[in-house]
């Protein structure tokens, strides 16, 4: 048989309450989420002007970083792509097959990553873990 009682539950918080609870918990920070996500080129727009901020003791100047960043970054110079390379066998393998350079020129950077494995002893574990499949 079927018993509705309607009033406080003796057994704590029912399934209505409990999502009720939930709703009202959830419904300002999803209301934010969705409002952010709706102006989010004009909070983009308001931050990128943004120089100042602080919360609390903690302060950041935002002026005083883009003024060092632009500052160094006039300092830097680009490199000129026009001019020919210091080593000439690798310019005369870019000029042959660029694919093949790139591949020739990360064999250094593998070589130390292996002689760096094996000093760990990285390169143990994964020979032991690593299990190929024979030859067909």
């Amino acid at each position: 048989m079927l018993e509705l009682k309607i009033g406080p539950s003796e057994r704590g918080m029912g399934w209505l309450e409990w999502s009720s609870s939930i709703v009202g918990s959830l419904a300002w920070p999803v209301a934010a989420v969705i409002i952010a996500c709706l102006f989010r080129s004009q909070i983009a727009g308001l931050l990128a002007k943004l120089r100042k901020f602080s919360f609390g003791d903690a302060e950041i100047h935002f002026a005083e970083v883009l003024d060092n960043v632009e500052a160094n970054f006039g300092q830097s110079r680009e490199p000129d792509l026009r001019e020919p390379l210091k080593d000439d066998r690798f310019q005369q393998l870019v000029e042959i097959s660029p694919s093949a350079a790139i591949l020739d020129a990360w064999q250094p950077i593998e070589a130390r990553l292996q002689e760096l494995g094996t000093k760990l002893g990285v390169m143990n574990r994964l020979n032991s873990t690593n299990r190929r499949m024979p030859p067909a």
